[in-house]
């Protein structure tokens, strides 16, 4: 009974010291027209999105 106490001791100690898992919102389904303008689907909504350009300031959209 010992072993079962201590065994579940450390399940409880290795648990609550696992890492917290955060998902990311990110985009999918990029396409543009050909003229610089590019559209994309968020796979969550946001209240703020950043856009990164290659060789181009960051856009933020609100």
């Amino acid at each position: 009974m010992k072993f079962a106490h201590g065994m579940l001791a450390l399940a409880c100690a290795v648990a609550a010291t696992a890492p917290f898992a955060a998902a990311a919102p990110y985009a999918s389904g990029l396409t543009t027209d050909g003229l610089g303008n590019v559209s994309f689907v968020l796979n969550e909504s946001a209240d703020l999105v950043t856009v990164t350009r290659a060789n181009g300031a960051p856009v933020v959209f609100t």
